[in-house]
């Protein structure tokens, strides 16, 4: 679902705003800004890369601040874990980040959290009137891991934070039609068996990021998603996709704007 588009994204972004977040905090203003990345902008991973490459995706990163409109990011070393960190420092847009997490939440102002995929899923998520952002990596082994669950457990303990209270949405990912696991009882618990169709081998992963979303506590009417599958449209140069064999990583954004 599509919700009131930021004007503010370049060209080679998607942009998503929240419908519902209430921008004044004690007096102060604010707004939640989310972008998600198209292939057509280039790779944004820079410990994928071949050398050559390397300045022109530094470039890249280093144009975001201007082109998007915040200070600073935070980039993740993303492991396919369940480690949030809570309010991290920036990451240098030159430098491949060594903080290793698959998740990241913050209330720093004009800070992006950035999350690099190429068929998991970015999931932003943010408070409906408080000034906290968090941004998850979930690849099928997080949810396997229950990563939403405990990752916005961990978000909602750090700043005092109810799920209720909270808004997410997730971005361009494998998709229902093409998440293939042919080895289901070796790589998930029985548990995830609703999800999986035993006939075509595939998994409805944007449903379950959905539920486990709905588990945690979040409300239905505040779960948002952009269905466009990575892989499907990956060959018309929209997306990167590690099915598809490619190399490059797309990034989603989240950040505070101060008004």
């Amino acid at each position: 679902m599509f919700q009131k588009l930021n004007k503010k994204a370049p060209q080679g972004f998607i942009p998503f705003s929240f419908p519902i977040v209430t921008n004044i905090h004690h007096n102060k203003k604010f707004t939640v800004r989310c972008a998600f990345q198209m292939a057509s902008f280039g790779n944004m991973s820079l410990s994928n890369c071949e050398l050559a490459e390397q300045q022109d995706i530094i470039n890249r990163r280093q144009s975001l601040s201007s082109l998007l409109g915040f200070e600073r990011w935070v980039e993740l070393k993303q492991v396919h874990g369940a480690n949030l960190a809570v309010n991290p420092d920036a990451t240098d847009f030159a430098c491949d980040s060594v903080l290793e997490a698959d998740g990241a939440c913050t209330f720093k102002e004009n800070t992006a959290l950035c999350i690099k995929t190429a068929d998991c899923q970015p999931i932003l998520i943010t408070h409906k009137s408080e000034p906290f952002i968090c941004a998850l990596h979930v690849g099928w082994r997080g949810n396997a891991m229950e990563f939403i669950q405990s990752g916005i457990k961990s978000f909602c303990q750090a700043y005092n934070l109810k799920a209720v209270d909270l808004l997410a949405v997730r971005g361009p990912s494998l998709g229902p039609s093409n998440s293939e696991f042919v080895n289901f009882s070796m790589e998930w618990n029985k548990k995830f068996t609703p999800w999986y169709n035993s006939e075509n081998k595939l998994m409805n992963l944007w449903q379950l990021t959905k539920d486990q979303l709905k588990d945690i506590g979040l409300k239905p009417e505040n779960i948002y998603a952009l269905d466009l599958c990575t892989y499907s449209l990956s060959p018309f140069g929209a997306f990167f996709s590690h099915r598809n064999k490619d190399k490059g990583r797309q990034v989603s954004l989240i950040w505070l704007e101060s008004c």
